[in-house]
Parts: C-alpha cells; sequence; structure tokens
C-alpha cells in the first residue's frame, strides 16, 4: 500500500479517541501512536512540512491500522501495552528493560521460597525490582545464608532433611524442623528487607533475640545475632537523604541527539536504597519532555509496586493524564511533584547528575562499536555495515551429549532473547564439522527461518573445515549470499570463505576484539547448554 493509499484509508479514521499503527510490508509495526481524535492526528502525518522522522515513517509504512478506545487515558494505556509488545522502530522505546530480574516472594505457596523471576505474573506473589547487576543474586544468596529459606523447587515431605539443613542453610519445614508460623516470620523479614524498612525489622529482631536469651535458648539467640549483624552491615552502607522517613523516586533525563538515559534514583524511608537506570533510543526525534512522558509510562506500568511520590524537574505536558494512568494501573494515588526547592531539588540535582555521567559513557561505548563494525565490515569487504551477527558455537565431549549454540549481536551488544540452542542429532559421535553443518542448516531453514530475522554475517567458532561446512549448509538456503567468517582459537585467525591464507588482524584491532566477545559468548552459551545436558545424563 503506498503513501497515497494509506492517506485514503485514513480518511475512513473515526473522530474519536484511539491508537493506531503504521506497519511495513512484513506486517511488522514500525510506529505506535495514541490520539484524541484518530482521523485528526493521523491526517497531520500527510501535511506539508512534516519532520524528517514523520517522512522516515511514511515512506517505509505500507499500512496503517487502528483501535479506538473510551476516553484519552485507554488511550495511553493501550500504546503503553502495544510498545512493550511489538516494540516498534520508531517508538521511544527503554533498551534492556527485559534484561532486568525481579525478587519474588512465593506468598501463594504454602512454604515461601525467595527467587529471582523476569516476568511478573498474576500468581499472588510478592514482586520487588527490577534490579540491576548483581542486586538480586547478592540479596538471594543473603536470603539463603542467614534466613534459611527453602531452596527446593517443588515442597514435598521428607524422612531425612537435605544437605542444605545440615549446612544450616535451610530450616527444613519438609521434615517438621520449623512451625510455619516461625517460617513465615522469617519470610516477613525478607519482605520488610526488600521494602526498605531495615530499620524496623532490625528492632524487632533484638526483642527476638533478648526473648531467646532469657529463655536461654542460645543457640536461637546466636542465630537471630548474625542476622542482625548483617543487616546492620546493609543498614550502615545506605546514605541518609532526607529527614522524613519518605518513600518517593526521583526521575531525571539525560538527551543527546537521539539518544537518551532514564534514571531512577529510589529513596525508601528517607534513605536511598537503588538507582536503576535505562538507554533510551528515539528515532523519531521526540522533544525532552515527550521523552521523558512516554519513558516514564513505560517504566512505571511494569513495575509491581510504585511509591507514593515521584520527583521529576518540572510538570510535564499530559502530567494528569500520567498520574491516573499509573493510579488505575497500580491502584494506588501516586502524584507527581515537582523539584523546585529543599531536599527534593537536592535529590533531582543529583539523579541528574548520574543520568548525564550514564549517557555520555553510553555514548562512548556505543561510538568505539561502531568504530569497530565500520572496521569489521572493510576488513571482510561486505556490502553493509553488520547490524546484525549470528554466532555459532559446538560443545561436546568425545562426541557425547553433542549440543550447538547460537548468540545473536545487534549494533555490536548481545540480543539474548534471540539466542538459540540446538540438540545434535547426528547418530554415533558427531564432529565439529559435521555439528556445526547440522546446526546451521536447522538456523536457517524450516521454523527458525520464519521467525527469526536474517543475519547481516554469520561467525563460527573454529578454522576452515568449520567455514566450509557452514558454507555449504546454507549453499540451498536463503543465507546463501550472507557473509561469513570463522574466528581460530589457536592464532585468532580469521577464516573467509574464497581465500586461501586467514586474515591475521593486530591484537588491538576494534574488530579482532569485538569478533573475540562474539565467539565467546558463543561459547559459553554452548558450554553451560552442554553442562546442563551432562548434567541431566548422570542423574539419570
Amino acid at each position: 500500500m503506498s503513501r497515497l493509499r494509506i492517506r485514503d484509508k485514513v480518511r475512513s479514521f473515526p473522530n474519536r479517541p484511539g491508537v493506531y499503527l503504521f506497519k511495513e510490508k512484513s506486517g511488522k509495526v514500525l510506529y505506535v501512536g495514541k490520539a484524541n481524535s484518530l482521523i485528526k492526528r493521523v491526517s497531520s502525518y500527510f501535511k506539508a512540512g512534516a519532520d524528517v522522522k514523520v517522512s522516515s515513517i511514511l515512506s517505509r509504512a505500507t499500512d496503517i491500522d487502528f483501535i479506538i478506545t473510551s476516553n484519552e487515558l485507554e488511550a495511553l494505556l493501550l500504546e503503553s501495552n502495544l510498545i512493550k509488545k511489538y516494540r516498534p522502530r520508531y517508538n521511544i522505546i527503554l533498551r534492556d528493560d527485559k534484561q532486568y530480574p525481579y525478587i519474588k516472594v512465593t506468598l501463594n505457596e504454602e512454604w515461601p521460597r525467595v527467587l529471582i523471576v523476569r516476568k511478573i505474573e498474576d500468581d499472588e506473589a510478592a514482586y520487588f525490582g527490577p534490579y540491576m547487576g548483581q542486586t538480586a543474586r547478592n540479596a538471594i544468596k543473603m536470603f539463603k545464608r542467614l534466613l534459611q529459606l527453602r531452596w527446593c523447587k517443588k515442597f514435598k515431605k521428607r524422612k531425612e532433611p537435605c544437605f542444605y539443613y545440615h549446612l544450616k542453610k535451610c530450616l527444613a519445614p519438609c521434615v517438621g524442623g520449623t512451625s510455619r508460623d516461625e517460617y513465615m516470620k522469617v519470610v516477613n523479614e525478607a519482605i520488610e528487607f526488600l521494602n526498605g524498612n531495615l530499620e524496623g525489622m532490625i528492632d524487632k529482631l533484638k526483642k527476638e533475640m533478648q526473648a531467646a536469651s532469657d529463655a536461654q535458648d542460645y543457640e536461637k539467640a546466636a542465630f537471630i545475632r548474625n542476622r542482625i549483624r548483617a543487616f546492620e552491615g546493609v543498614l550502615e552502607k545506605q546514605e541518609v537523604l532526607t529527614t522524613k522517613k519518605e518513600d518517593k523516586d526521583v526521575v531525571a533525563l539525560a538527551k543527546l541527539e537521539n539518544k537518551g538515559m532514564l534514571l531512577v534514583l529510589q529513596i525508601r524511608g528517607g534513605k536511598l536504597v537503588g538507582k536503576e537506570s535505562y538507554f533510551i533510543r528515539d528515532d523519531k526525534g521526540e522533544s525532552e519532555d515527550s521523552l521523558l512522558y512516554h519513558s516514564v509510562i513505560q517504566y512505571y506500568t511494569s513495575l509491581p509496586k510504585i511509591p507514593p511520590e515521584i520527583v521529576v524537574k518540572q510538570k510535564l505536558p499530559g502530567l494528569v493524564t500520567l498520574q491516573k494512568a499509573i493510579s488505575k494501573i497500580k491502584g494506588a494515588n501516586t502524584i507527581f511533584v515537582t523539584a523546585r526547592k529543599g531536599s527534593d531539588q537536592k535529590l533531582y540535582s543529583m539523579a541528574e547528575v548520574n543520568a548525564d555521567y550514564l549517557l555520555e559513557q553510553n555514548m562512548k561505548l556505543k561510538a568505539g562499536m561502531v568504530e569497530s563494525l565500520h572496521e569489521l565490515k572493510r576488513i571482510l569487504q561486505i556490502e553493509k555495515l553488520p547490524g546484525r551477527i549470528e554466532a555459532f558455537d559446538i560443545s561436546t565431549i568425545m562426541g557425547k551429549e553433542t549440543v550447538g549454540s547460537m548468540v545473536v549481536f545487534i549494533e555490536g551488544e548481545p540480543y539474548k532473547s534471540d539466542y538459540r540452542k540446538f540438540k545434535v542429532k547426528i547418530e554415533g559421535k558427531p564432529d565439529d564439522v559435521s555439528s556445526i553443518r547440522e546446526v546451521i542448516r536447522r538456523r536457517y531453514t524450516g521454523s527458525l527461518l520464519k521467525s527469526l530475522p536474517m543475519p547481516d554475517l554469520i561467525i563460527v567458532d573454529g578454522g576452515k573445515p568449520q567455514v566450509s561446512a557452514a558454507r555449504m549448509a546454507v549453499a540451498s538456503t536463503q543465507a546463501q549470499d550472507i557473509a561469513m567468517a570463522g574466528l581460530a582459537k589457536r592464532l585468532e585467525e580469521i577464516y573467509v570463505p574464497g581465500k586461501r591464507s586467514p586474515l591475521v588482524l593486530p591484537r588491538r584491532s576494534p574488530a579482532l576484539k569485538l569478533l573475540q566477545r562474539i565467539r565467546d559468548e558463543a561459547h559459553r552459551f554452548a558450554i553451560t547448554y552442554h553442562r546442563l545436558r551432562r548434567k541431566k545424563a548422570m542423574l539419570k
């Protein structure tokens, strides 16, 4: 459908609130927008003087669709959900939002556990987060070491406790090692900790320790004392930022060209307990206010729990609608406060400095990555910049439990949702060459060919035999014209199909470092899967 045909279709749009979706030929959604009046908003795209980004959308779009809503608030919520679902190219998207874990307390189980998840479900459990880096894992380790909550995935009565009980890492409810009331006290400690109410929790523990000591249960008193010391260590690291024991988030945005960084300081009980940051790619050229508005709605509609107060720099356009949307989703009365004076202004300044610094560092990293991709394009003599790179590796021991891995890098960064692993099906004892041939053939035929986009470059872990096998595997597929290379571990030589001699790059070459990083990630993913299969085979 040409631009003219899209324009004709828009003429039949209703004068009602809703969302509209621009789509390209493949059916992929390019852009999702909301409007008080669908026909008025979308018709404005075709007026003279449209900006470059709008022209870019219209040049790629072949179709347009819409969904009517009852009011602007519903349109805003639907727009947010569709952006998360389709992740359109021209919408503001919080990058890495799928990579950050949550801590889940399984209150829907009789004997709750504490574990790390990446998806929030409607299952009556308690969720906390998202967390960055090792924060969630460190918290889980501390809970299991000090609180002694159960480790097993499925609870069942036992005659004898497992070794975690003997290591004093589990209260062993499976053998009646504790009552449910006592167990739930420990679970509530974990929840208090995650809610940031450390001082109140420590006061309770001190009373329990004193009671245990008075009853001459010194083992229990010592156990509680150790927990108090650990939690007090955490408390000492927290900086007091407000004299009031209040819960709030402070949100700042840094923007440069078409890149942004959203930073959230989490204040709980007047103390800084966490910081979250999200890189934003803005291909539509939004204003800073618009960027912040869309980023905030994406961030807070995905959280299981939000504070009663959110501090921002200035009053945002559409703030009333945004406040209603977040409150409606979460069933809480959250208000937005402008950072005008006092502690709020100081907190915002801190958040702004952090956001500026992180964006600057991220831009430097991206610039270095672009340099690496351009050098790789020049060295391998390929026509286009390798924006999407797929790398393959094989892992086996003596031909047993042979598996293959595929990792994906987009613009030089891992894109884990497209990672795939393969169980090699060749009978007997397959070698690396035959295994790589099978894995690559399966990737570029069948269901994976339909479900995943084609790469700009294929990398295999190995030398000339592996590259030849890979080239043979794609010979009769849609991937036959895609550039390919192999990286051999011994001398870090690069093998390219059709060239008799390998390429040897300087050790400090950005392109070589990128290839090594991709190859090592493919190896890590393959060996992790291989170890898992080997472990299962041993247990059988």
